[in-house]
C-alpha cells in the first residue's frame, strides 16, 4: 500500500495501458484546469509497452505522481491510485479523455454550496478522432435512478465527480469486472441513497477512437450484467427502454437547440470556431446538424476538422 500524503482539495486518477498518443494532452488539461485548487494526479501504469512512461516523465510536475503496477486491470489501477491520498472529491479521467478548464472552479462551488450533494454529474463532448465529428451528450433530469439506468441510459464517467470520503467508504470500484466497473459503482451508489446531482454543463472532452475499450463485445457484456444485476427485468422492459430513449431524445434536442449555454462560454458552435482544448483542435465552421440514427449515433452532429 503507498502512503497516504496530505489531503487536498482534488485526487485524479488515471489509469493509462500504451496511451503515449494520449496522455501528454489528458496531463496537460489537469495541470491547468486545477490550477486554483490543490490537486494530486496519480497516473497508474498497468504495463506499458510503447514510450508512455518516457511521455509521463518529460510532462511532468508537481503535483504528478507515476506509478507502474504491470499486470494491474484498470479498476485494480484505480483503486491503488485512490488509496494514494485523501482529498475532498475524487475524480477519474481516463488517458485519452480531456477536462475542460472550467470544470474544477464549477464542481468545487457546487459540493461547496450544497452539503447534501454525493455525486455531481454533467454533459460530455464526444469526439470520435476518427471519423472527424462529435457530439453533446447530456444526462436528463432526473435520469439517476436505477429504473434510468439500469435499461439503456448511463453516466458520463469523465463528467463525474464523487466526495473522496463516500468512495472510501464503500471501498472503491469493484474489481469483479475489467470494464464496466464504474456503471456497477453509480448504481451501488444509487441503491444506497447517495444524492447525485445533475448538470447540463458541458465537463470533459471523451476522445473516441478504434482502440476504445467501451467499444468491445466484452464492455458490453459487462454492462448488460452489471446493469441486470440492479434492475429486474420485466415483459415491460422494451417499453421501458422506448420511454427513456424518447426522454433522451427530447433532452438532446433541447441540448442542440441551446448548445451553446452548455459548451464552454468561451466557444462557439455551429459556424463559429471552436478553440483549441488542450490538443484537440477542430473547427466547426463546417457544422451541420443530422438527425440520422438518433438513437445510434446521438441527436446531432456536428463535422470539423482535425489536425
Amino acid at each position: 500500500m503507498v502512503p497516504l500524503m496530505d489531503k487536498c482539495d482534488f485526487l485524479i486518477v488515471t489509469p493509462v495501458l500504451n496511451g503515449s498518443r494520449f496522455i501528454a494532452d489528458c496531463i496537460l488539461s489537469v495541470k491547468e484546469a486545477f490550477v486554483h485548487h490543490s490537486f494530486i494526479h496519480v497516473i497508474i501504469d498497468g504495463g506499458s509497452t510503447d514510450n508512455t512512461e518516457e511521455v509521463i516523465k518529460k510532462n511532468h510536475h508537481d503535483s504528478l505522481v507515476y506509478l507502474s503496477i504491470p499486470g494491474s486491470s484498470m479498476y485494480e489501477a484505480i483503486n491503488e491510485g485512490i488509496d494514494f491520498s485523501e482529498a475532498s472529491f475524487f475524480y477519474q479521467l481516463n488517458a485519452d479523455d480531456l477536462i475542460l478548464p472550467e470544470t474544477p472552479d464549477y464542481i468545487y462551488n457546487c459540493f461547496k454550496q450544497d452539503a447534501a450533494v454525493d455525486i455531481i454529474s454533467g454533459a460530455i463532448l464526444s469526439v470520435d478522432i476518427e471519423e472527424n465529428s462529435c457530439k453533446l451528450k447530456v444526462p436528463l433530469i432526473k435520469q439517476f435512478t436505477i429504473k434510468r439506468i439500469g435499461v439503456n441510459l448511463f453516466v458520463n464517467q469523465p463528467s463525474t465527480f464523487v466526495r473522496y470520503s463516500i468512495l472510501k467508504e464503500i471501498g472503491g470500484f469493484s474489481e469483479n469486472y475489467r470494464y464496466a466497473s464504474d456503471t456497477e459503482l453509480w448504481l451501488h451508489l444509487i441503491r444506497k441513497g447517495y444524492h447525485f446531482e445533475r448538470t447540463a454543463k458541458c465537463l470533459s472532452i471523451n476522445r473516441v477512437h478504434s482502440l476504445c475499450a467501451a467499444l468491445s463485445d466484452r464492455h458490453a457484456q459487462e454492462l448488460k450484467t452489471v446493469r441486470e444485476l440492479y434492475y429486474s427485468a420485466t415483459v415491460f422492459l422494451p417499453l421501458a427502454k422506448l420511454f427513456n430513449s424518447v426522454l433522451f431524445l427530447f433532452t438532446q434536442v433541447l441540448a442542440m437547440s441551446r448548445i451553446n449555454m452548455y459548451l464552454p462560454h468561451h466557444s462557439k458552435s455551429f459556424g463559429g470556431l471552436l478553440s483549441r482544448i488542450y490538443g484537440v483542435f477542430f473547427s466547426t465552421r463546417r457544422a451541420g446538424v443530422v438527425f440520422s440514427y438518433p438513437f445510434f449515433k446521438g441527436i446531432f452532429w456536428f463535422e470539423g476538422r482535425f489536425r
